[in-house]
């Protein structure tokens, strides 16, 4: 654990870093300091009091139909904690996923996002299945974001989605995860289906 006033360069540690104010890159686990507008925090949880990024989202796509995402960090590099279900395509499955991202702004109040995320996806509403089952999707999100008063945001976009799945335990072929398939690819038992789709939401 590293605590200091004022860092000036990199902040290291594989648990915690705490700080006032930072000059640089606090990289570890678990990240905090007090004034985030010049410092960036790299690792799973990154909290800044002051010019950080607490943001709620409901996003929409034809990859994962409804989207529950929480942004924590700063627009420098946040982190991604999402939840959601998928209703079209295919019986109702669950989704859950962690990501990265970074918000470049262009315009006042316009911006835009580069995002990566990766999800387990839930087969017959079970995230495990046992054995080395894989059913996961990583997507990359280039959305436009339009913010209005009271920190109220619009946004839309094109994702890029890769689908990742095996067989299950009993050696059966899952449900494919992909509404379209652009391009397509098999690595022994692991079938991957790659398109392009678009997400849109609502930030808060």
């Amino acid at each position: 654990m590293n605590v200091a006033d004022h860092v000036n360069g990199l902040q290291l540690s594989a648990l915690v870093n705490v700080a006032k104010s930072v000059n640089g890159v606090q990289f570890g686990l678990i990240n905090y300091m007090e004034d985030g507008e010049s410092g960036v925090s790299i690792g799973l949880i990154n909290v800044a009091k002051h010019g950080g990024k607490y943001e709620v989202e409901v996003s929409f796509s034809e990859a994962i139909n409804t989207l529950l995402s929480f942004r924590l960090g700063t627009d420098r590099f946040y982190t991604i904690f999402s939840g959601g279900v998928n209703y079209f395509f295919s019986p109702l499955e669950y989704a859950v996923g962690l990501g990265f991202g970074t918000s470049v702004d262009w315009k006042k109040r316009w911006s835009n996002q580069i995002e990566i995320q990766a999800f387990g996806i839930s087969n017959e509403r079970k995230l495990s299945t046992g054995g080395d089952t894989v059913n996961s999707l990583i997507q990359l999100r280039l959305p436009v974001c339009k913010e209005f008063a009271g920190h109220f945001k619009i946004f839309v976009g094109p994702a890029v989605n890769l689908a990742l799945q095996s067989n299950d335990a009993e050696g059966n072929a899952l449900p494919s995860l992909a509404p379209w398939t652009m391009w397509s690819g098999q690595w022994g038992s692991m079938r991957a289906e790659g398109w392009v789709g678009l997400t849109a939401g609502l930030r808060f």
